[in-house]
């Protein structure tokens, strides 16, 4: 499936939505015709990298929000 669109798109659901495979294929989220976030049949996702070595793999810099160490548990 491919959606395209020269404008906003918007989906809007009362219920559950599910986007997914059948197969045991990959699903990419692109923008400019690049893989930004893919998420592999094995659950493991890539973040601006096609490959996932780890449950979650990040192919650049990563920023975590700032948070006090009182809040920390």
């Amino acid at each position: 499936m491919q959606l395209y669109g020269s404008g906003a798109g918007y989906f809007y659901t009362n219920a559950s939505l599910y986007i997914g495979t059948y197969a045991a294929q990959p699903l990419h989220f692109r923008t400019d015709s690049v893989d930004r976030l893919t998420i592999h049949p094995s659950g493991q996702v890539s973040i601006g990298t096609p490959q996932a070595t780890a449950a979650l793999n990040v192919g650049g810099a990563l920023r975590v929000a700032q948070s006090d160490v009182s809040a920390l548990t």
